[in-house]
Formats: structure tokens, C-alpha cells, sequence
């Protein structure tokens, strides 16, 4: 259980780090009520940020967020950066990367670990009882 508070731990901090990289980089965006990018998924303030990172690591929908977070919408004011940029898509392809593909399966990982030990423990303990049974 230790490690996967530690790696709960870890996945936390990669979830802080892009929510504020986030709120810095698309915390001006224009969001239109037609998109995905609206009241509750949009990238504001940080907790607003977090909770839209946590559905992007689900992968639901990620890459319409991602394209209304690169395209300028009607009405956006580039001088004041509410218009979305096509290299905003490095952001969330390294998000998903890191989260994913690298993190999420390293949780998986340290949770399969952590059950085959338990079995060996089991087993170790069945076979105790077995050597004082016919010992």
C-alpha cells in the first residue's frame, strides 16, 4: 500500500504542474458555449484546471478539447490571448503522454505488484500450516 500512496503521490504533483502550466498558457482563452471547452471544462483558475486535466487523463474526449483549445473562435482577441494556437497541441499530447501512457500504468503496475505478493504471502502461509500438520 506504501507504494501506491507513493505513486498516487507523484501523479499529483505531474496534475499540479500541468494544471498551473495550464491556467498559464490557456487561462485567457475565449470559450464558446458551442464547444467543449465551457463552464465546467475550461482551464480559468487552477481547480477548474485540475478537474479538466482529470478528464483529459480518461481520455474522454480529449482531442476535441484539444482542437477548441488550438483554434481561434469567432470574436477571440489574439492581442489579448483569447484566441487558441496551434502549438497549444504540444501541451495536451505531453499531458497524455506523461499521465496516461507513463503514470496511470505505473499506478496499474505497483497494484498488480503489490497483489502477487499478497498471493506469495498466502501461499507461504498455507504451506506453514501444511508443515505443521504433518510435522
Amino acid at each position: 500500500l506504501p507504494k501506491a500512496w507513493n505513486v498516487t503521490v507523484v501523479l499529483f504533483v505531474f496534475f499540479y504542474i500541468f494544471a498551473i502550466l495550464a491556467v498559464a498558457l490557456f487561462g485567457s482563452l475565449r470559450t464558446p458555449e458551442t464547444g467543449t471547452l465551457r463552464t465546467y471544462a475550461n482551464f480559468t483558475n487552477f481547480f477548474n484546471a485540475l478537474h479538466t486535466l482529470f478528464r483529459l487523463s480518461t481520455a474522454d474526449d480529449w482531442t476535441r478539447l484539444m482542437y477548441d483549445a488550438t483554434r481561434a473562435h469567432d470574436g477571440c482577441d489574439a492581442a489579448r490571448g483569447e484566441c487558441g494556437q496551434p502549438l497549444n497541441v504540444l501541451f495536451f499530447v505531453a499531458f497524455m503522454i506523461v499521465t496516461v501512457f507513463v503514470l496511470l500504468n505505473l499506478f496499474v503496475g505497483v497494484i498488480l505488484d503489490s497483489f502477487g505478493e499478497s498471493q506469495r504471502l498466502e501461499a507461504d502461509a498455507l504451506m506453514l500450516n501444511e508443515w505443521k500438520r504433518f510435522g
